[in-house]
């Protein structure tokens, strides 16, 4: 997958659960620019509009909240694989080595 298009679906999700560019920008250690910058990207890229926003709120399109439904359960996966990534990291590091 398009590393941006992931990253920005990414930013997408944290913006929505956060309520704000500025409390997602926070939470991300980003500018709310470079995220508004970022939304604007995949807005471009995916050829839909995801979030209807003005100076005093935010809220996602249809089109957003559809996308939303998916995005997380995926990207939920994706955590998981990567926790079970650190549970087998954790693993091999603390099981005794052998040589030969």
């Amino acid at each position: 997958m398009d590393r941006d298009l992931w990253s920005g679906l990414a930013v997408f999700a944290a913006i929505v659960e956060a309520g704000s560019f500025a409390r997602a920008a926070v939470r991300l250690g980003l500018s709310a620019s470079a995220l508004s910058h970022s939304m604007r990207s995949l807005e471009t890229k995916l050829g839909v509009r995801l979030l209807d926003r003005t100076t005093r709120s935010l809220a996602p399109t249809q089109a957003g909240a559809d996308l939303l439904l998916n995005l997380r359960p995926a990207m939920a996966a994706v955590e998981e694989a990567l926790g079970g990534l650190d549970a087998a990291r954790t693993s091999r590091s603390s099981s005794p080595s052998t040589t030969a």
